[in-house]
Parts: C-alpha cells; sequence; structure tokens
C-alpha cells in the first residue's frame, strides 16, 4: 500500500474513531472488538443475540472488509479502527460500560486497558487449553471469562492461585463457532467416507505446513488419489505471503489438489472424511461437527508459555488427539495414506469416542450464544445499579 493510500486509511480511522465517541451512551454499553472477519464465527452469533434481546451494540474492528459490516440492524453499528495509532489510542480512552474481544494478551503489549471503568469480557477463539498454547499472562486483565468447557474454569482458577490473582467471573459459556458449524452441517447432505482429506495445520514452528515435510506430505496424499484441500492459517497466510502460490505452482499438475485460505468457507471441514492437522484448534471444532477422525502429526508442542508447568493440569490439546483420533510421529509420515484408510474404515468406533468426548468439554452445546446474550446483560443490569 503506497503512502496516500496509508494516510486515506489513517485519516478514515480518524473519523471512525470520532464516530464512535459521539455515539449516545446506549451504544456504548455494550462494545465488541474484532481483529477481522475470523473473529465473527465467535462474535457474530452473541451480537445476534443481544439485538434480539433489543440490546444495541457497537463494534470496532481492524480489518475494513470485515463481514460484520454486512449484518443490517438498527441497533449494529461498525467502526474501522485499523490496528496502528488509533487502534491502541482507542483502546486507552474508550469510554464503554462493557468491552468485548477475542484478543488475549491485552494489557501486556501495546493494547491498554481504559483509563475508565470498563468490563472486559474475553470471549475464546479455541477450545484448547489456557496455559500452554496462550503467553502466561493472556487473559489476567480480564474480568469475565466465558469458558468453552470445564478444562477451561478449572485452568483460570488455578492460574488465580498460582499468580496471586484476583477471581474472575467465570461463564459456563460454550463455543459458537462449533454450534454454528452444527447447525449449517444439518443442512447439508453428509459426504460417504471415501476420499476426501483437509490439511488444515496450525502456524508458527508447530505447524506442518510451514516446515520442511510438507512437500512429502502432500504428495503422498495426492499420490494416493485422495482430494486433498490444504487450508492455510491467516496467520501463515501473514507471515508467508508467497507460500499460496509456492504450493500452487509445485503441484499444478495434480488436478485433485486445491488451497483454501478463506477461514469462512467451511466447504472443505464439512467434506473431508478424514482431518490431518498437527496442534490446531481445528481439531476439535472438525470432529465434533462431523464425527470423523482426526490424523494427528506429532510436530513439536505449540509453546507460547513457557512456563505452563506451573499449572498442574494436562492440556486438553495433548489429551483429546488420543480421543478423537490417531497420532503418528513425524518419522512415520510414509505411513500417512495407510493410517487414513483405517480411520475410515473405523468411523463407527470414533464416531462414539468423538460424541463422549464433546460431551465432556463443551458447554451448553447449541446454546452458547444464548448464555453469552443473557451473561452479558446481566453484567449491564449490575454496573448499571452500581
Amino acid at each position: 500500500m503506497g503512502f496516500s493510500m496509508l494516510f486515506l486509511s489513517f485519516l478514515e480511522q480518524c473519523r471512525q474513531k470520532s464516530n464512535f465517541d459521539k455515539q449516545s451512551e446506549e451504544f456504548r454499553e455494550v462494545v465488541f472488538y474484532s481483529e477481522g472477519s475470523a473473529d465473527w464465527p465467535h462474535l457474530g452469533p452473541v451480537i445476534k443475540e443481544l439485538l434480539k434481546a433489543g440490546q444495541k451494540v457497537s463494534y470496532l474492528s481492524s480489518e475494513k472488509d470485515d463481514i460484520a459490516f454486512d449484518l443490517d440492524h438498527e441497533n449494529f453499528k461498525c467502526f474501522f479502527i485499523g490496528n496502528g495509532a488509533i487502534r491502541t489510542l482507542l483502546f486507552f480512552s474508550i469510554k464503554a460500560k462493557i468491552f468485548i474481544m477475542t484478543l488475549p494478551d491485552l494489557e501486556t503489549y501495546h493494547l491498554k486497558k481504559s483509563k475508565y471503568a470498563v468490563h472486559y469480557i474475553y470471549i475464546y477463539h479455541s477450545i484448547n487449553s489456557t496455559h500452554m498454547v496462550y503467553r502466561e499472562h493472556a487473559f489476567d486483565a480480564y474480568d469475565t471469562i466465558f469458558c468453552v468447557g470445564d478444562h477451561h474454569k478449572k485452568e483460570i482458577r488455578e492460574t488465580e492461585k498460582v499468580y496471586g490473582l484476583p477471581e474472575k467471573n467465570l461463564v459456563n459459556h460454550g463455543y459458537g463457532k462449533l454450534d454454528d458449524l452444527i447447525q449449517k452441517t444439518r443442512r447439508k447432505k453428509t459426504s460417504l467416507f471415501g476420499k476426501k482429506i483437509l490439511l488444515a495445520p496450525s502456524w508458527g514452528t508447530c505447524s506442518i505446513i510451514e516446515n520442511n515435510f510438507s512437500f512429502e506430505i502432500i504428495k503422498l496424499i495426492l499420490e494416493s488419489s485422495y482430494d486433498l484441500t490444504v487450508r492455510l492459517h491467516p496467520m501463515t497466510v501473514r507471515h508467508h505471503p508467497k507460500l499460496k502460490s509456492q504450493l500452487e505452482n509445485d503441484f499444478k499438475e495434480y488436478r485433485n489438489f486445491k488451497i483454501e485460505s478463506n477461514m469462512n468457507n467451511n466447504s472443505s471441514l464439512y467434506e473431508a472424511d478424514v482431518l490431518i492437522t498437527d496442534w490446531s484448534g481445528i481439531s476439535c471444532e472438525y470432529a465434533f461437527v462431523t464425527k470423523k477422525p482426526v490424523l494427528f502429526l506429532d510436530t513439536p508442542k505449540k509453546i507460547n508459555n513457557s512456563n505452563y508447568k506451573k499449572i498442574k493440569r494436562k492440556c486438553l490439546e495433548d489429551e483429546i488427539r488420543f480421543e478423537i483420533g490417531e497420532v503418528l510421529r513425524m518419522d512415520q509420515i510414509e505411513d500417512i495414506p495407510k493410517t487414513i484408510e483405517r480411520l475410515i474404515s473405523q468411523k463407527n468406533f470414533f464416531q462414539k469416542k468423538i460424541e463422549k468426548a464433546q460431551d465432556s468439554y463443551i458447554y451448553n452445546l447449541g446454546e452458547s450464544a444464548k448464555v453469552a446474550s443473557l451473561e452479558i446483560l446481566k453484567i449491564r443490569k449490575l454496573l448499571s445499579e452500581c
């Protein structure tokens, strides 16, 4: 983006911040922040429930093309604030009753809590545990946390004890994205097990697609006559902008190969017969939606908190991989085709295991947005009475 475009964008962000600051108190009671469209599956269902209840909602986004801007409702207002100085200033100076987001590490880096009294609510964008894949103090600054399952609740409580933190308001919430995916898959024809594979890695050092094994893995699957979709994580796309075109060029001769980088297009997830991943949270989403197994490749763990062992609890992402699929070491990748065949042949066995795991790990299946909306309205009322 050239200087003139950057300057025009900056001016637009200034204008949008000014417009938000001028909003009535009613539109600053409940405010959401989004890093972009990838947050909408987690925030959108809650927002729609609040709108049904007559609550006015403001939505601040760092992405100009956030799909939230497509929602037309008299009680819903969107503002583009970018991801630079205007966002930093707005965070520090925001006058809101409740501020809701999926952003960890609030107060740790440049995005600080407001100088005014604001109640902060965190909504998880992953089913994964809180103490290994997130940074050490990722959730300390929040007043209320909407927990996906009992594992989150126990981890946060133990974290509070270990670090001497005040107790947060922990809500038995659930996982809105999963609810939405399940609802949509019920309207689709479920594919028969057969020939479609989804390779959907995480990003960073644990990623299948960002290391030297990816070419060999992809080639193995394609030459075993499976239709393969590679789903690139948004952070992989951001940090490796040439990777998509490179993969397309490397495998252009294969008609059974395609790449997907739109995280809001879930067709490949619904249609896949087996998911192959590493430490990505998509494993639970896929298994719980389709009731089909996951093949985990045992790349190095995704560790963003070197002190995670201070919390004496096993991480969900460690335990659940043996409940919803199988694990292959990286020196066993030549076994991928026959492992896929075995997983497909054991579909009924895995369906029962996956259903049991889902019931164990997820609160309020199908009802999470309603639960969240009621809790937000309850908090708003309590704050109004103070």
